[in-house]
C-alpha cells in the first residue's frame, strides 16, 4: 500500500525528518526548534504561514513567528504574502548560513586573535614562556585564518561547484 500526502503531511516521517534536521542544527550550535521550523517549511507540500508552522511542530505562535523571522533575516526562507518558503536546493541556504555565521561570528573572532597575536608580539622579553606563547597563538591564528580563507572560497564557488569539489574529495577521502 502506498503513501498518499494525508499520510506525510504531518505524519510519522514528517515529524522525524523534521526532528532529525532539528538535531542537525542544534549539532552547528543553533536552536533545534529553529532547525525544525526550516525543515518543515522544506519539507511541507503546502505553504505554511505561521499558525501553520507552530500547529505542524507543537510550538506557540509567537515561538513560530520569531523562528521564521529568524530564518527570514539569515536568508533561508522568503516570505510570500503570509506564507513562507525555502529553496529545495540545500547548497544554496547552507552557504547562506554559512556566509552569515562567518561575517557575523567567525570575522569578529579572528579579528580578536589577531590583536591578541600582535599583543604578545609588543611585548618585551625573550623569556622563554613567552617565546611559546607566541608560537603557539601564531600557530592558532594562522590556522583560523587558513579556515577562514577556505570559507571565503566555498561562498566564492557557489553551490553548484561546492556540491562537485565535495563529491570529488569525497571519492579520494580514506574510508574509516
Amino acid at each position: 500500500m502506498g503513501a498518499n500526502s494525508a499520510d506525510l503531511s504531518g505524519g510519522a516521517v514528517e515529524r522525524a525528518f523534521v526532528d532529525n534536521w532539528g538535531r542537525l542544527a542544534e549539532a552547528f550550535g543553533m536552536k533545534r526548534d529553529l532547525g525544525r521550523a526550516h525543515a518543515l517549511i522544506y519539507i511541507a507540500l503546502e505553504p505554511l504561514d505561521d499558525v501553520g508552522v507552530a500547529g505542524r511542530l507543537g510550538i506557540s505562535l509567537a515561538d513560530a513567528t520569531a523562528y521564521v523571522s529568524e530564518l527570514v533575516e539569515w536568508g533561508v526562507v522568503r516570505k510570500n504574502e503570509a506564507t513562507y518558503a525555502t529553496d529545495q536546493d540545500p547548497w544554496i541556504w547552507f552557504l547562506k548560513i554559512l556566509a552569515s555565521r562567518h561575517q557575523r561570528e567567525f570575522g569578529p573572532i579572528l579579528i580578536a586573535m589577531r590583536r591578541t597575536r600582535a599583543a604578545l608580539h609588543e611585548m618585551d622579553g625573550a623569556d622563554p614562556a613567552l617565546r611559546e606563547l607566541r608560537r603557539r597563538t601564531d600557530h592558532l591564528t594562522k590556522f583560523v585564518e587558513d579556515l577562514a580563507n577556505l570559507i571565503e572560497l566555498f561562498l566564492r564557488l557557489g553551490q553548484k561547484p561546492m556540491a562537485a569539489v565535495m563529491r570529488t574529495v569525497a571519492k579520494f577521502a580514506p574510508r574509516a
